[in-house]
C-alpha cells in the first residue's frame, strides 16, 4: 500500500508539472519586427506567436495586410511560410529571416517583444 501512496504522489507531481509548462505556452507572445524595402525604408510587421495553437499571425503595419499561418515551434526556431515566402525567427536573439523564393532572397531583422495590446473584454 505504502508503494501505490509513493506513486500517486509521483503521478500527481508529474501532472501538476506538465500542466504548469503547459500554461506558459498558452499565451500568445507579441512580437514586432522591421525589415527594410527596397529603397531603405522600414517595412514594419507585428508577429503574434501562438505556440499552443502552432499558428502564426503576421500583420503587416503599413497596408493593413493580414497572413496566419501554421508554425513549427522548435526550441531554438520558430519557422513558417507559404513556399512563396518562409520566415525563421529565433526564439534566443529574436532575429528573422525571410526567403523569398521568386527573387531568392534572403533578408534578415531584429524584432523586439511587444506589449500584448490592450483589451476590453
Amino acid at each position: 500500500m505504502r508503494r501505490s501512496g509513493s506513486r500517486m504522489r509521483l503521478l500527481l507531481a508529474a501532472v501538476f508539472f506538465l500542466s504548469a509548462t503547459g500554461l506558459q505556452a498558452a499565451n500568445p507572445v507579441y512580437i514586432k519586427c522591421a525589415f527594410k524595402q527596397g529603397n531603405g525604408d522600414p517595412w514594419p510587421v507585428m508577429i503574434t506567436a501562438d505556440e499552443a495553437n502552432g499558428l502564426v499571425t503576421l500583420l503587416f503595419e503599413q497596408n493593413g495586410r493580414v497572413s496566419r499561418m501554421k508554425a513549427s515551434f522548435g526550441p531554438e526556431l520558430v519557422k513558417f511560410g507559404n513556399g512563396s515566402i518562409d520566415y525563421q525567427l529565433s526564439r534566443v536573439d529574436l532575429k528573422i529571416q525571410r526567403y523569398t523564393a521568386i527573387l531568392r532572397q534572403t533578408d534578415t531583422a531584429q524584432c523586439v517583444l511587444a506589449e500584448p495590446p490592450k483589451r476590453a473584454f
